[in-house]
Parts: structure tokens; C-alpha cells; sequence
């Protein structure tokens, strides 16, 4: 009966378009269907099961759009195991002779058929390195979170959603609000946000539902990132004067903001000059006395 099967190695199709009912079923076991992190120099394993019989001359497979296999036979330098399972079919081992190219995504296409001649074929891929991770977070001005990835995203409606970016405070106390996302030109690997609110401190970004250029998912422990917050929207700042001629300890103090120091320079400008003013005029005036109590001479 046609359908579509799975396991916790993977997953197979039977009975499409190229299979009829009753074909092998082929199993990826490892690296599985959607896999990341794969090392370069993984082997890819396979389990092909039957219910009459694989027949191991007919297994071909091809990665990467290069056929190693062919009539159940590694070519180009693979080396290929195999061994008899519980399932009248056979597990195998391919190892290529060339490592995989690093961030590469890797297309695995399988043919096999049974002893009475059913054909199966699979298709899937697995992701080599590091699947998408968020790499960091900035703050590099207010307003504005820039959030590093190590693939380039697809800015499609998740990118968007503003509930697939969420900010939780760690060691700050004030809620930081996501206004935005928006896309940088020309540097898919970094997402844009904009932010209302927050205070000093660390806070979390975390993302979900987000998918790579090149159909890789987030991965699971790498989708956060911690960051401290540098410019948070804080109150403009006030400068407390003391408005009294008694200094800091006068009776009479006053709360002023930035915008009206300028009067007050203005003001002990203005003061210090009519000082100068009257100490010279003074100075020119018979202010003194002498020791006699004389009448003093006039100064010049």
C-alpha cells in the first residue's frame, strides 16, 4: 500500500511515483534527514529493508549531484561496508574520499530495488557544520539591536513576526519592548531590531521559527544569545544648582533642568563683571585712611 513511513533513524518513502507497493524501504541512519552539524568527513550510513528481499546489485547512490555508488559498487575513491540485517536487507557504510565543503548543504539521493525487481528511491539532505545559530547580540546605538547569525536568513514572513523575537530581562529591572525587525542590505546574517524602553543591565534575546538561505533550521541551544543593554532609554539628564546667595548651604535650593544652566552662566557672568566693575571704581575713589586718622590720599 502506498504511503510514507518514519523511524527514529529517519524517514522513507515507498509506493511514489518512482516505487511500487511493496518496494524497499530505505532508511537514513546516519546523518539523519535535516541533520546539522555534520561533520566534513562523516560517513553516510543506510538501512534498506524488504519484505521478500533487497537486492544489493541495484543500489546506487549519489550526494552532492556525484554518483558514488553504482549497481550496488563504490567508483570515485568511496568505500563502501555493508552487512546483513534482521529485515531481509542490509545496513551500509559510505565513506566519500573528499571531506564535505564546510556550511555546504548536502542532497543524498538513493535507488534500490527487491528481488522482484520493485524499485524505491529517497531523496534527502543534512547539513554540514554548524546548522543556524544566533552568534551574538549589540547594542551599537539606542533604539537598536543588531543580532549576528552564522547563515544568512530568509526573510520571509517569520523573519517579520515580531513574536519570533522575544527580549527577557536577566539582571536589569526594566521590560524592553521589540518594535520592529528589519533587514540590513546586503547582510542577510544579521537581523535588525528596534527597541522601546529598557534600563541598564543584561537582558536575552531569544529567536525561533527562522530558516537559513539554505533551508537549515535554528538550532536547539544556540537560539538565544545574552547582551548588556548600553543605551538604555533613560530620563534626560538634571544637574541640581543651588539657587542662593548662601551657596550649598543656603535656604533655598531648586531642582533645575539642562536647558536653563545657560541662564545661570549668563547670570554669574553679568555678577562677576559689575564686581570688577566696582572694585576698579573703588580703587579710584578716596576709600582709605591713614594711620593717624588723617584724611587719606586719593588713589590713581
Amino acid at each position: 500500500m502506498p504511503g510514507f513511513g518514519g523511524s527514529p533513524w529517519g524517514s522513507g518513502a515507498w509506493g511514489g511515483p518512482l516505487s511500487l507497493e511493496g518496494a524497499p524501504l530505505i532508511i537514513p541512519l546516519s546523518p539523519v534527514d535535516g541533520a546539522a552539524g555534520v561533520g566534513q568527513s562523516a560517513p553516510v550510513a543506510l538501512r534498506f529493508t524488504d519484505d521478500v528481499g533487497v537486492d544489493p546489485a541495484t543500489i546506487s547512490i549519489i550526494i552532492g549531484g556525484t554518483s558514488w555508488v553504482v549497481g550496488g559498487v563504490a567508483i570515485g575513491g568511496a568505500i563502501m561496508a555493508s552487512s546483513a540485517n534482521a529485515f531481509n536487507g542490509f545496513d551500509i557504510s559510505l565513506q566519500l574520499p573528499e571531506p564535505f565543503a564546510n556550511a555546504s548543504t548536502q542532497e543524498v539521493q538513493v535507488f534500490v530495488a527487491n528481488i522482484t525487481a520493485q524499485v524505491a528511491s529517497l531523496v534527502y539532505v543534512f547539513y554540514v557544520g554548524a546548522a543556524l545559530r544566533l552568534l551574538q547580540v549589540q547594542n551599537p546605538f539606542s533604539n537598536t539591536l543588531l543580532a549576528y547569525f552564522n547563515r544568512p536568513l530568509q526573510l520571509n514572513v517569520n523573519y517579520y513576526l515580531l513574536t519570533n523575537w522575544t527580549v527577557t530581562p536577566l539582571t536589569a529591572t526594566e521590560p524592553l519592548v521589540l518594535t520592529e525587525v528589519l533587514a540590513r542590505s546586503g547582510r542577510l546574517d544579521i537581523g535588525q531590531l528596534r527597541y522601546a524602553g529598557g534600563g541598564a543591565g543584561t537582558y536575552r534575546l531569544t529567536v525561533r521559527n527562522l530558516i537559513a538561505t539554505d533551508e537549515s533550521e535554528i538550532e536547539f541551544g544556540y537560539d538565544y544569545a545574552d547582551f548588556e543593554l548600553r543605551f538604555p532609554a533613560e530620563a534626560d539628564p538634571r544637574i541640581r544648582l543651588f539657587d542662593s546667595i548662601f551657596g550649598p548651604l543656603g535656604i533655598s535650593q531648586q531642582l533645575l533642568q539642562r536647558r536653563t544652566i545657560d541662564g545661570h552662566v549668563v547670570d554669574r557672568a553679568l555678577a562677576a563683571s559689575l564686581n570688577e566693575q566696582l572694585r576698579i571704581r573703588m580703587q579710584r575713589l578716596d576709600t582709605t585712611a591713614s594711620p593717624a586718622s588723617k584724611p587719606g590720599r586719593r588713589r590713581l
